[in-house]
């Protein structure tokens, strides 16, 4: 009979201990519910944020790369306005330049101003000349004929014919 007795109140205390474990149980789980719904809210209301963050960080981009490309469009615009009128004011002054002969225009500039002698007075005669040929020790030179008979005037360091060009140059007087 103890044997019962004992059992009945082992089984009687492990009951207890068995509704107090539960009680304890519901207890936590009823505090740990309002944590859950906590962190739950918390990571939705984070979710909302980065998609709303990364949204409006997608339309700011969107707005600096078309204002770049607008910016961009605008410079070239710009750039070819600028080429266009600098290639139309200088294609005219281009043109006088190219009608310009230096020799007369220094003959000319050296009489009006009086301004000193022509170390070579130059005839109103032409000849062709074909650069590319060296008189020894001499440097370039061009052929002419005159004189009664043809050879090789050297040309004077300031003359503005270069090697293999072609061009009328004028002769100077003997």
């Amino acid at each position: 009979m103890m044997t019962q007795q004992l059992e009945i109140k082992l089984s009687k205390k492990m009951e207890e201990n068995i509704k107090k474990a539960g009680r304890k149980s519901t207890r936590a789980g009823n505090d740990f519910m309002p944590c859950v719904d906590l962190y739950n809210r918390a990571q939705s209301t984070w979710f909302e944020e980065m998609v709303t963050t990364t949204l409006e960080l997608e339309w700011l981009e969107v707005e600096r790369v078309e204002m770049i490309w607008q910016h961009l469009c605008r410079y070239t615009q710009l750039r070819q306005e600028r080429d266009m009128f600098n290639q139309s004011t200088v294609e005219p002054v281009d043109q006088l330049l190219q009608k310009v002969d230096l020799d007369t225009d220094r003959e000319l500039w050296v009489r009006e101003h009086k301004t000193g002698n022509i170390l070579w007075p130059w005839r109103s005669r032409h000849a062709c000349v074909a650069l590319g040929k060296s008189i020894p020790g001499e440097g370039l030179g061009v052929p002419w004929k005159g004189g009664g008979g043809s050879h090789w005037v050297k040309l004077p360091s300031h003359c503005p014919v270069h090697r293999g060009e072609r061009r009328e140059l004028l002769i100077p007087e003997e």
